[in-house]
């Protein structure tokens, strides 16, 4: 009798993940693919509703201003991506290879971007560096000599903004990467009387 209730309750069990299962298929679909597919439609047709093929997808790629928007946005992803790799390294390797006090504030600080909501990174910079912002009227005119305009509606405010949001990201998987690494290469390294550069460049 146990036996079969065991086989009677695993089946349902199977059942209820099966149907779990395919009912979240099925909102997936409704909420992705319907949607993809009335845009490809609507994208092969004119403003009357004409069918009009690929005319919206050459116009597009032919307009002078995409070449332009893809080097634009392949310089500030690169550059982005260099003070992140940057800011991140040397963050993590302090925080792994070093003695400094205060770790535990250091680890809150790094990770504040991810905790915090995405609206306020941006909220933050335009009361700090906006037209009218902390930094650029240099305190409301009580500090001019501080006052400084970086131009933040512009690239260099979406550089900041972008290193804001990844730097949090490349700081734990680095300092994954430095914990995790063997302790016993640079043990032999030191024994050998490897300099402390030269390890850095070859093991680290």
């Amino acid at each position: 009798m146990e036996l079969v209730l065991k086989k009677s309750e695993k089946l349902l069990s199977e059942k209820v993940r099966d149907i779990m299962v395919w009912a979240i298929v099925a909102f997936f679909i409704v909420t992705l693919a319907f949607p993809l597919i009335t845009l490809s439609i609507k994208a092969t047709e004119d403003n009357a509703g004409n069918f009009i093929g690929l005319q919206n997808f050459i116009q597009y790629l032919t307009s002078p201003g995409v070449m332009a928007s893809f080097f634009n946005t392949v310089k500030i992803a690169s550059l982005t991506m260099i003070i992140t790799l940057i800011l991140g390294f040397g963050y993590s390797y302090g925080m792994a290879r070093s003695n400094i006090k205060g770790k535990g504030v250091l680890k809150f600080l790094i990770l504040l971007p991810i905790f915090a909501p995405t609206m306020l990174h941006g909220i933050s910079l335009v009361y700090l560096f906006g037209r009218m912002g902390v930094i650029t009227t240099g305190f409301f005119g009580n500090f001019p000599a501080i006052a400084t305009d970086i131009n933040l509606y512009g690239p260099t405010g979406i550089v900041i903004s972008e290193v804001i949001y990844t730097l949090p990201q490349a700081y734990l998987i680095i300092s994954m990467a430095l914990q995790n690494s063997d302790y016993r290469l640079y043990e032999a390294a030191k024994t050998l009387g490897t300099s402390k550069v030269k390890q850095f460049f070859t093991i680290t």
